[in-house]
């Protein structure tokens, strides 16, 4: 996506200074190589998009670059109608000039102002200051910014004052030089200078274009919004009502006026079902959309092939459902609830040592959700005590029947059952458990399938399932946030049930909004993650405790506490308890 996105913003390239060879002439150069391209992230398809080079077969990439080149690339990258006035705006780029109306072009959009005195010197050698500041220019009017209210002073200062040289930027550009830094399209030297007096060679103005080109078409921020992506309606009970809660959550804040003066909106594309599908809908939504950032996509498998992703895009993917440990530790990627090798391991020190179980079973789903909760419960049998008399693994995510899988539980003479399923394959194992009127074992539900709703099944059959749960009832609880979410919901989406799962997106979209906040009117991907990572006993509204965050835990919540199902309500055994305790 990268290649073709520079192709879109260069392939109108053309150097003034260049002979263009024939269009039929093959491209390549040899003083060109992979060591010239590497260090500035381009491409041989980069450059073949921008220039055919010169008539004698090279390209040149360590010409300098001149004010007239640069300005004449950066018009055409943006589609900036050409302008021919008959009064020019620079007394030594006349009418004749070849850079006229480029030149002419870029002084009406306010992208260049000239050395002073009338002149514009389209022949002078390009400073990497005065690129900056072009492109600054150019995403602030693109995306709606003004540049003199953009930065506080002591914004400027420190940001700045992170390069040796910070000091020698020119009064008149340290705005656009600025803002060129925090948006990462001006990254400095190895050594951490800017050199913000020296030229640019033509390979090194490429990369400013191109990273400018990327940085305002991928950030998903306009004056007026912040775009966000989620993944959309699949028809799975657990993950539609996850993202209805967010979304909740963020109509709430829109209703108030949005962030900072920015609506909150959403893009997403439903029908998905594959972990594959998935993954592609959220490679188009930051590729080809330019979201924000994206929201849920939850599930095990597909948190673990997203979060390298992300990371390498650097995305913020926030609060996928899931528990899954191993996507902790990334600074793209914030988790919700506690990981589900701090849960197993608390629910089987609880069945032994509380309830006095020693023959545990398992029916876990195939794949990598249900292996982690299968692998933990043959890992702990010897330290705690106990015997794994049965493991059944479930591969339709909705079967048609698990009736051999429970006889083959009962069977095992199994005093507890660990559910390490979905919904709908946990649904369908409580009904044929009741089918055969197996009621002499104790069922075990993990994760988020710890809901009233899903375990409260026709004919009562998951009566006195226990588990983990990570939030009050949110039918139920008088817990001041969640009393708001009823009537939230209720005004949103008068006459729907509420359940934990879309309670579960409204409190983490409500967390993802602090962080918006705390970032201020000028941010930025990097700005929210330092804002997420400064929050400090977050309020909730007593739908989860206090949550805190650092630049070295993204993981918001560890605190759960064990309930049992009784007449269809979630009843509290315990209090809160730190899983990771």
């Amino acid at each position: 996506m990268r290649v073709l996105m520079r192709r879109l913003v260069l392939a109108a390239f053309v150097s003034l200074v260049l002979l263009l060879v024939p269009a039929t002439a093959a491209l390549g150069w040899p003083d060109v190589g992979a060591e010239d391209l590497a260090p500035y992230g381009l491409t041989q398809a980069d450059l073949e998009g921008m220039s055919e080079g010169y008539t004698d077969g090279t390209w040149k990439p360590y010409d300098q670059m001149s004010r007239g080149q640069f300005v004449k690339m950066a018009v055409e990258a943006w589609d900036i109608p050409l302008l021919s006035p008959d009064a020019p705006s620079y007394a030594d780029v006349p009418r004749d000039n070849a850079f006229y109306p480029y030149i002419e072009a870029a002084a009406a959009a306010n992208l260049v102002t000239g050395t002073g005195g009338g002149y514009f010197d389209p022949f002078g050698t390009l400073t990497r200051e005065q690129a900056a500041a072009v492109i600054a220019r150019w995403i602030a009017r693109t995306d709606g910014y003004t540049l003199s209210t953009y930065f506080a002073a002591s914004e400027i200062t420190a940001l700045l004052g992170g390069f040796g040289d910070g000091r020698e930027v020119s009064t008149s550009l340290k705005q656009e030089v600025t803002f060129a830094i925090d948006w990462q399209i001006m990254l400095g030297t190895a050594d951490n200078y800017l050199r913000p007096h020296a030229g640019l060679w033509r390979i090194q103005g490429a990369a400013l274009l191109v990273r400018g080109a990327q940085r305002a078409a991928a950030n998903g921020l306009t004056a007026n919004s912040i775009v966000l992506g989620m993944g959309g309606a699949t028809g799975s009970f657990s993950g539609d009502e996850e993202d209805l809660g967010f979304q909740l959550a963020f109509q709430e804040a829109n209703h108030s006026g949005g962030i900072h003066g920015r609506q909150v909106t959403v893009i997403s594309y439903p029908g998905a079902v594959t972990t594959a599908d998935k993954v592609a809908n959220a490679k188009k939504l930051i590729e080809e959309d330019k979201v924000f950032g994206i929201v849920n996509f939850g599930g095990m498998p597909l948190a673990l092939a997203l979060a390298p992703y992300v990371q390498q895009e650097r995305v913020p993917y926030l609060f996928p459902h899931t528990g899954a440990g191993a996507i902790h530790g990334l600074r793209y990627v914030f988790t919700s609830f506690p990981f589900y090798e701090d849960e197993c391991r608390y629910m089987l020190k609880y069945l032994v040592n509380e309830r006095g179980h020693r023959k545990l079973a398992i029916a876990y789903a195939d794949n990598a959700y249900g292996y982690l909760f299968r692998d933990a419960l043959r890992a702990e049998g010897a330290a705690l005590g106990y015997e794994v008399v049965s493991e059944q693994a479930v591969v339709d995510m909705n079967p048609a029947t698990l009736a051999a899988e429970v006889a083959a539980l009962r069977d095992s003479g199994a005093e507890a059952v660990i559910m390490a399923l979905y919904v709908e394959q946990a649904q369908k194992l409580l009904q044929e458990k009741g089918a055969i009127g197996w009621d002499n074992v104790q069922l075990v539900s993990t994760g988020p399938l710890t809901d009233a709703n899903t375990l409260n099944v026709a004919g009562g059959h998951g009566e006195g399932t226990i588990g983990l749960n990570f939030y009050p009832d949110a039918a139920t609880s008088e817990e001041h946030g969640i009393v708001a979410f009823r009537e939230l919901m209720e005004e949103y989406h008068p006459g729907k049930a509420v359940n934990n799962y879309s309670l579960y997106g409204y409190v983490y979209g409500k967390l993802i909004l602090a962080g918006l906040e705390a970032a201020g009117p000028n941010v930025t991907r990097e700005r929210f993650i330092n804002a997420m990572e400064e929050l400090e006993d977050w309020p909730s509204g007593g739908i989860m405790p206090p949550v805190s965050l650092s630049s070295s835990n993204h993981h918001a919540q560890p605190w759960a506490f064990v309930v049992e199902l009784r007449e269809g309500v979630l009843i509290p055994l315990t209090s809160w308890i730190n899983t990771v305790e």
